[in-house]
């Protein structure tokens, strides 16, 4: 029998540790300590989840952490969705270390810790100290104010990018009704030349038909601004031989009108909506350019504004001690389940941060797998053993690891560092 020493890390200095499970009116909070003559002592409460009782309340713990000789506070708690940004913000405040735990890990170690799956909020206060008593912790620390500045846009923009796809679903419902016999591919829908049939006739085919082919195209150029030839001459005729088909279906004036109106309603808001992201992209792109990484990343065949999006998603990609912290950030960490003769597949974690997975996965098909792209052949390989999903999960991972490498390494990029072979790169727009 093999014996290996194992050095124990030390977890977390010996701070006074105050749990908390927040809510958006309370906090409920447990701490344990000892007291002069050695007895282990409990205190625990509600508190409102206010300025002017957090003061007061901070004021008492950091009296009692000077008390009994701590050398300073760990506040510890569940991300909740945002009610615990002003709470921990200003427990930095005071100069005391936050720490998360996983709502995942409190779930279940609810059982480990008072032998019963129940649910309240003084327990969840006890079993979230009973996590980070043993090491269990997230760091929370405040961002520099350039990634928390990204972070935020990040956030606007991947809503706008929602509400965006919703109303396209719900425009093109609205036009399926109104002009069924209309044949537009759906990115025809949004061209120029199509905003300007709405914005005349609100693709109502009943009002397209009444007009001439040359009054239609005149009227069209005039709202567009420009000549119409070519295949924008093309898509005209075939809204209005579409048109002129789709009367042919009876409507009654007051339902053509009402599905018209609904279309330039929503057509209108998602118009608004990309001149949001349009902004919104400019101003990330420009705050990118003012971080750590940029001088090392912008090499890199990977359009700056989805490097922008990954990096307001990881923060500094100088605080992971590891790739593999990085990975498990995203939940890009691989999860083995094997127990006696049974070996089940190896699968990504996916217990991290979503949107981290998304924009890498928009990294991966916008920037690194098409024809004559970084990542091509690799994904191609990839794909051939084990399909799409796969060959995508590992391009996304190994993407990963040479953007942390380049930047860790404080070098600029370099293709023959990435793979040994010649490829042609296209560099991202």
């Amino acid at each position: 029998m093999k014996v290996t020493i194992v050095e124990e890390k030390i977890k977390s200095l010996n701070y006074l540790i105050v749990a908390y499970d927040v809510s958006k009116g309370k906090l409920n909070y447990f701490i344990k300590l000892n007291n002069e003559a050695g007895d282990v002592c409990k205190t625990e409460g509600e508190i409102v989840n206010r300025a002017k009782h957090l003061e007061g309340h901070f004021a008492e713990v950091k009296s009692i952490a000077d008390k009994y000789g701590y050398p300073g506070v760990c506040v510890v708690c569940e991300p909740t969705g945002g009610y615990e940004k002003k709470f921990l913000r200003m427990a930095r405040e005071y100069g005391f270390f936050t720490k998360y735990v996983s709502g995942e890990a409190t779930s279940k170690a609810k059982v480990i810790e008072s032998n019963d799956a129940g649910k309240n909020d003084k327990k969840d206060s006890r079993v979230i100290y009973f996590l980070a008593e043993n090491g269990k912790t997230l760091t929370c620390n405040a961002r520099p104010a350039v990634y928390e500045h990204l972070k935020i846009i990040n956030e606007y923009y991947e809503d706008l990018s929602n509400e965006g796809a919703r109303l396209k679903n719900h425009i093109s419902s609205i036009t399926e009704q109104l002009f069924p016999d209309l044949s537009l591919a759906a990115s025809q829908l949004y061209c120029n030349v199509v905003a300007g049939v709405i914005e005349l006739y609100g693709l109502n085919p009943y009002k397209i038909a009444k007009v001439k082919w040359n009054m239609f195209v005149k009227k069209t150029e005039k709202v567009i601004g420009r000549k119409v030839s070519g295949s924008s001459l093309d898509l005209l005729a075939e809204i209005h031989n579409n048109a002129l088909a789709s009367v042919l279906y009876l409507m009654d004036k007051w339902e053509s009108d009402e599905y018209e109106n609904e279309l330039r309603f929503y057509y209108k808001h998602r118009q608004i909506i990309e001149q949001k992201k349009e902004e919104y992209k400019r101003k990330m792109t420009d705050l990118f350019e003012t971080t750590e990484e940029y001088s090392s990343l912008k090499e890199i065949p990977v359009s700056l504004f989805l490097l922008s999006r990954l990096i307001a998603t990881t923060g500094p990609l100088g605080r992971y001690e590891s790739i593999k912290q990085l990975m498990r950030f995203g939940g890009l960490n691989l999860l083995e389940r094997q127990s006696g003769k049974f070996t089940g597949q190896i699968r990504l974690s996916k217990k991290g941060n979503v949107l981290m997975r998304k924009i890498l996965g928009q990294i991966a098909f916008s920037c690194l797998i098409k024809t004559g792209k970084l990542y091509h052949n690799f994904y191609s390989s990839k794909k051939e053993k084990k399909g799409g999903f796969y060959a995508l999960a590992c391009t996304m991972r190994k993407a990963l690891k040479m953007i942390n490498g380049v930047y860790k390494n404080n070098g600029n990029f370099c293709i023959e560092r990435v793979f040994d072979q010649h490829v042609k790169i296209e560099m991202a727009a």
